[in-house]
This record gives C-alpha cells, sequence and structure tokens, in this order.
C-alpha cells in the first residue's frame, strides 16, 4: 500500500491541476486493492490459525480445542494486535502472568486456567467487547469514540501506558509547515486525510467547517507532505514523526489513553467481574511499580533520625532489629531517579550493605 502512495507522491509532484487529481485517484485505487488483499489474508489466517476451520459444522468447543483454547476458561480476554500488543503483553508479564504468541497465532498462550486470550486489532476491540466476543479487552479510548460504543461497554478503568510511552496520545490537525491553513477555518471546502474518520467529520461538523474526509490505509504523513490532501488528522505521542516530515499541528482533536474495558453482560457475572477487577489492580500494580525500585540499608541506630531526614517524606520506611544492637536495617520504596541521590547522602552520614532491586507490582 506505502509503495502506492510513493508512485503517487512521484506521479502527482510532477503533474499538475487534473492529472495530478486522476494520479491520485490511481494511486487510492492501487491502495485499496492491496489493503483489501491484505485484510482478506488476514482474515482467512484468523479463521484457520491454529488448525481452526471455518466450516459451520464445528461447534465452539470443538474450535476451542482446536484452537488451543481452553474450554472451561472463565474469561475471553481482548489483546490489541499492533503498535500496544508488545507493551501489553509486557505489562501483564510484569502483573504475574506468563503469555506467549505462537508464531502466525491469533491465540496467546496464557498461563492462567481462568483466561482464554485473543489477538485483535484495537480499531475491532471496542465493538468485539459490546458484542460479547471478548469478556474484556485493552484498547485505546480513541477507538472506543471512533465507533461510538462507549455506552455499549463497562470501562473499567485508565491503564496509563502506550506505545512508546507512559502517557496519552493526540489525534491532531496537521499541515505542511509552509501550508497557508493557520485555523481550522481556512480548511472549509477541503479535503482531510485520516483513519479516524467519524471523529474528523464530528470535529469539523461541531465547528461548521465544510470539509471531505478520506479514510487513509497508511502513510498518512505522505499524503499531507505530498500535497495530495490539504491536511491530515494522525496520531502522534511525541511529535517526532510529524517534525521529520516537516508538519505543522493546527489542533488537536483527541486525547486518548488506553482503557480496560468489559462486556456488560460479563461485567454482571460475579466471577466474571471479580477476576476482571483483579486484573486491572494487579496491572495498575505493575504500572505503579515501572519507575520505582527498592532501597535497603544498614543504619547506626545513633544517626536513624538523620536517615529519615534524608529520605522523601511521602515514604514510610520499614526498620528491623539487627544481631548487633547499634545497627538496624532500614527497607524503603523510593523514585528510580532519585535513588543516586540519596544513595550518596545515606553513605556519608554512616549507612553501610545498600542495595537497590526492581519491582514488579506495587498495590497500595
Amino acid at each position: 500500500v506505502d509503495s502506492c502512495w510513493a508512485a503517487m507522491a512521484f506521479v502527482g509532484g510532477a503533474c499538475g491541476g487534473a492529472e495530478r487529481v486522476q494520479a491520485r485517484r490511481r494511486g487510492a485505487q492501487c491502495g485499496l486493492r492491496m489493503t483489501v488483499a491484505r485484510e482478506s489474508a488476514e482474515r482467512a489466517a484468523l479463521s484457520y490459525t491454529d488448525g481452526v476451520s471455518n466450516a459451520s459444522s464445528a461447534s465452539p468447543l470443538a474450535t476451542r480445542k482446536k484452537s488451543g483454547l481452553k474450554p472451561d476458561a472463565l474469561l475471553t480476554v481482548g489483546f490489541p494486535k499492533g503498535s500496544l500488543q508488545e507493551p501489553t503483553l509486557d505489562l501483564f508479564e510484569r502483573a504475574g502472568w506468563n503469555i506467549k504468541v505462537p508464531s502466525r497465532s491469533y491465540f496467546p498462550l496464557v498461563d492462567d486456567e481462568d483466561i482464554n486470550g485473543m489477538l485483535f486489532r484495537a480499531q475491532e476491540l471496542g465493538r468485539y467487547t459490546a458484542s460479547g466476543i471478548v469478556d474484556m479487552a485493552i484498547t485505546g479510548y480513541d477507538w472506543i469514540s471512533e465507533y461510538g460504543v462507549q455506552d455499549d461497554v463497562v470501562e473499567v478503568g485508565v491503564l496509563n501506558y502506550s506505545k512508546v510511552s507512559d502517557g496519552s496520545v493526540r489525534w491532531v490537525l496537521a499541515v505542511p509547515s509552509d501550508s497557508p491553513v493557520k485555523s481550522v477555518a481556512d480548511l472549509d471546502g477541503g479535503v482531510i486525510s485520516s483513519e479516524l474518520v467519524h471523529t474528523t467529520r464530528r470535529f469539523f461538523a461541531e465547528r461548521g467547517v465544510s470539509v471531505s474526509v478520506e479514510f487513509s490505509w497508511g502513510a498518512t504523513e505522505l499524503k499531507a507532505r505530498g500535497n495530495f490532501v490539504d491536511a491530515i488528522v494522525d496520531v502522534t505521542e511525541t511529535g517526532e514523526s510529524l517534525r521529520a516530515n516537516n508538519l505543522r499541528v493546527v489542533d488537536t482533536l483527541l486525547v486518548s489513553s488506553t482503557r480496560m474495558i468489559a462486556n456488560k453482560a460479563a461485567w454482571q457475572d460475579r466471577r466474571k467481574r471479580e477476576k476482571i477487577e483483579e486484573i486491572f489492580m494487579l496491572l495498575n500494580g505493575a504500572l505503579s511499580a515501572k519507575k520505582m525500585v527498592g532501597l535497603k540499608m544498614n543504619a547506626p541506630r545513633a544517626i536513624l533520625d538523620q536517615v529519615l531526614q534524608v529520605l522523601p517524606a511521602s515514604t514510610s520506611p520499614t526498620i528491623s532489629p539487627l544481631y548487633n544492637d547499634d545497627y538496624v536495617a532500614l527497607e524503603v520504596v523510593v523514585d528510580d531517579k532519585t535513588e543516586r541521590l540519596w544513595i550518596p547522602q545515606l553513605k556519608k552520614l554512616g549507612c553501610s550493605a545498600l542495595v537497590t532491586y526492581p519491582i514488579n507490582l506495587i498495590v497500595m
């Protein structure tokens, strides 16, 4: 698909007027055909992965057995495929689960008899949770909003992580740096390219600005840079990709974060709800621990008050007696960015055997 857009950029740059429009249409048609073929192949893979047949005669139980799914599992969990996949699986592992994704499989293997896993695109997980294909899922608020399923699922809570950071992402309206467009109103009558079509249309409609919104199959930044459209709406975490493509942000449409959502019927089931809440608690505990370390030391009793003054006021250390009555063992959790500040000070005071160690979970 990207090669079609690249070809379109070359032809479009060499043409003018009507010829450029025709080049744009040919590139879009090429991209559409290739994307349809790609997605058809992915759907076929989903139907047949791990020997699962799409024959209508196959029972759900037989399908579960052939796919490696546990027939008696309590929950079916939807994991996001794509940019959120690795950070999500890593978070589950930090929270205590061991998850493996066999090659070319859409069924993660989870070492929990209560959980079956399925991989879907984040864009689809809101709808699949609402319809009951999965009991709970992790996806972005942007896709929940895009397909209007906010009222059809239960939002269990926010999980503050994304592809490359621990924060949120932004969907922004961007134009080439040399574009005359300075405000949303300047795009009246223009063409906008985005994967977030419904949200983009609502954004302009609410402001009374008439635009044509085209669905983007990918390489969205190229379309703005190549002047095939007047502006794009694309997602950014750091803004680096926009700057690299010489694009300028005009406005922000949506700030999105990762959410855990549940099917409404599953949420009404006591056992399923308890399991979902436990998963959310442990994942949040893993996120809380991500930037923390444990700090242990031996401290002379005579300087204990001075040691406590050095440590952050928000901490409440554990103090234990040692065989040598003149010393105590002290253990505390501190931010991993500040441990380097405390250790030299504590050493100068007379503390010894200072040790730091990583933490997987902090559940308050």
